[in-house]
């Protein structure tokens, strides 16, 4: 096996172990039902919109507020929020552990 599989496949591993996660495979439930919730997503498009709406003619911040503040109080999409936060927590740690082990070892001999 060479270098570039053994890489790929310790990467491999490393994506198996967060989509073994508790939080990762509830993410992917509760995105799918969300996705399958119209009234859910068409409020999710409506605050989407108007975040833009926001950053191209910024629009009232308040009324933006008030949109997001209403999404955020759905327990469906509120728990789906922490459990995508949990997992963007876990690969910013791997990343944060893959730099610092780079730098020790590609620094060692310096």
């Amino acid at each position: 096996m060479n270098n570039k599989s053994e890489i790929l496949n310790k990467v491999d591993l490393i994506i198996d172990y967060i989509k073994n996660t508790f939080e990762y495979k509830r993410v992917i439930e509760l995105k799918e039902e969300i996705n399958n919730n119209k009234d859910l997503m068409n409020k999710i498009n409506e605050v989407r919109l108007m975040q833009q709406e926001y950053v191209k003619k910024n629009i009232e911040k308040k009324e933006l507020n008030k949109k997001i503040k209403e999404l955020n109080n759905i327990p469906i999409y509120n728990e789906y929020n922490r459990n995508l936060e949990i997992v963007n927590e876990k690969l910013d740690y791997i990343k944060e552990y893959l730099n610092d082990y780079f730098n020790e070892v590609l620094n060692e001999n310096k």
